[in-house]
């Protein structure tokens, strides 16, 4: 199941969705709205640009 949060941020409506190619659901919506394509801002977190294993420290018991 896609789950589509939608949240007001002042007076622009934002959604928030899990997975990148989800927020295509809410943009083809809000495409059919305003007649024309909106552009789209991700935020994303990568733990990959971190320290190697702080991932793993942070998540278990015993270090690596």
């Amino acid at each position: 199941m896609i789950e589509v949060i939608e949240k007001q941020v002042g007076k622009k409506l934002v959604y928030i969705v899990e997975e990148h190619h989800h927020v295509l659901i809410p943009w083809a919506a809000e495409r059919e709205k305003l007649g024309i394509a909106p552009h789209v801002l991700t935020l994303d977190h990568h733990t990959d640009t971190l320290p190697a294993y702080t991932h793993y420290d942070e998540t278990h018991s015993t270090p690596h």
